[in-house]
């Protein structure tokens, strides 16, 4: 269940921290586990068979399109060291990152200045979300995608309130390692740090120019014959973007930065009128909005999408339910933070991503892929959690005490939802 508020009994820091990464990796590698054998996850066809099939073919010297040459290389290193199949190695892969990415999470939210308590109820409250359990258990670049992209626009903030030479350095690596390891978390990378500076009319020149020179030099990588992305770009430009109406979706993602523009550019005017607003209107508008984006994201998907709710409504509710519990709190969170004025990184880098994957579902119309908006979703989870710990302690005391008892069943709900089961 989830943690309870009151604080450590004893024992040094170090060792809090410590015992904590433990039990969440014991843990999320149960969940994993479990998922794997109870529920035969992933579903099928999934995007971890495809990627067995991709590393069969690069090792028979194929050129194949991949969006993550280092998750790629990884698996091919474990194969031969330990003399597995791909089919084998690779889910060993993902089953090894799904125990390993909680703790690690809880550690980067102690190191962001959250308490150890705090960030405990931030990993709980993830686990909540199938949202954040499917990219979590299935063997995929978006996997540790997500954990690298929450890491590099985390440095990025580093250097903008300290800007130091060895900030400079780590914010270079992480964003080197996110550039080989998904290409995807790479461009969500990006267009958060231009939110950034959309958002900051002054802050670090370092940030500014070691950003700006790592995107020029990436970029020319990508679009080089010879960089890890060659055969996956030539794919874009002879079938994908030949396929689809990719000018429109350039306008539609345009076309929502412009109306973004006008509340950008007066955040914290719009975040006290957000603030003022009362409790009720604030909830129904948000989750209507919440709500038609969900149903056009439906529609968009293809029907064999829907097949897990069998037509139930019943159904559909106790599968979200935990995805519900979770959009309530950062809604309630972010309320809170807004009334108090504390807008700070993780509110900041939510809202962005909440407008990326607004634009990206208004792109999809357009596009041959509908399911832009739930990549830019599952990393949405990672910076929204804390948030969502501040709607967390807003509640009550006996709202809080029925959420650590139903915390089993939500996240059970979320596991049968991502895993497609029963």
């Amino acid at each position: 269940m989830l943690p309870e508020e009151n604080g450590s009994s004893g024992g040094s820091r170090l060792r809090e921290t410590l015992g904590r990464m433990a039990a969440w990796a014991a843990v999320a590698l149960g969940i994993a586990v479990a998922a794997r054998i109870c529920l035969q996850y992933p579903p099928h066809p999934s995007d971890e068979d495809n990627y067995v099939a991709v590393v069969e073919r690069l090792e028979r010297g194929e050129a194949w399109p991949v969006s993550g040459p280092a998750f790629v290389w990884i698996v091919r290193m474990l194969s031969l060291l330990t003399h597995l199949e791909t089919a084998q190695a690779l889910p060993l892969f993902a089953l090894v990152s799904a125990g390993l990415i909680p703790p690690l999470l809880f550690l980067f939210y102690r190191c962001g200045g959250m308490k150890a308590q705090e960030a405990s109820t931030a990993i709980a409250l993830l686990m909540t979300s199938g949202y954040f359990l499917a990219p979590l258990l299935e063997g995929r670049p978006q996997q540790w995608g997500m954990v690298l992209l929450l890491a590099t626009v985390g440095s990025f903030q580093r250097l903008w309130n300290r800007p130091r030479g060895r900030d400079c350095l780590v914010s270079a690596g992480m964003y080197g390692l996110t550039f080989s390891y998904h290409i995807l978390s790479f461009l969500v990378c990006n267009l958060q740090l231009a939110g950034t500076l959309f958002l900051h009319s002054a802050g670090s020149g370092r940030f500014r120019v070691l950003w700006l020179g790592l995107l020029a030099g990436f970029g020319v990588l990508f679009w080089s014959d010879w960089g890890p992305y060659a055969a996956m770009r030539q794919d874009m430009i002879d079938y994908q973007l030949r396929a689809v109406s990719w000018p429109l979706a350039a306008g539609a993602v345009l076309g929502c930065g412009a109306l973004a523009y006008p509340f950008a550019a007066r955040w914290r005017s719009v975040a006290r009128w957000i603030a003022s607003i009362p409790a009720t209107a604030y909830y129904a508008s948000l989750l209507s909005m919440l709500g038609a984006a969900f149903v056009w994201q439906l529609y968009l998907l293809p029907p064999e999408s829907l097949h897990i709710y069998r037509g139930s409504a019943l159904r559909f509710v106790l599968l979200q339910s935990g995805d519900l519990c979770y959009g309530l709190l950062f809604l309630r969170g972010c309320r809170k933070m807004l009334a108090e004025c504390a807008s700070g990184f993780y509110l900041q880098q939510s809202i962005l991503l909440m407008a990326l994957g607004a634009a990206v579902l208004s792109a999809s119309v357009f596009l041959g892929d509908k399911n832009g908006m739930i990549r830019v979703m599952n990393d949405w989870m990672l910076f929204s959690a804390p948030v969502a710990v501040v709607g967390w302690r807003a509640l009550g005391g006996s709202w809080q005490r029925r959420l650590r008892w139903t915390w089993p069943l939500l996240v059970t709900g979320s596991l049968f939802h991502a895993a497609g089961f029963p």
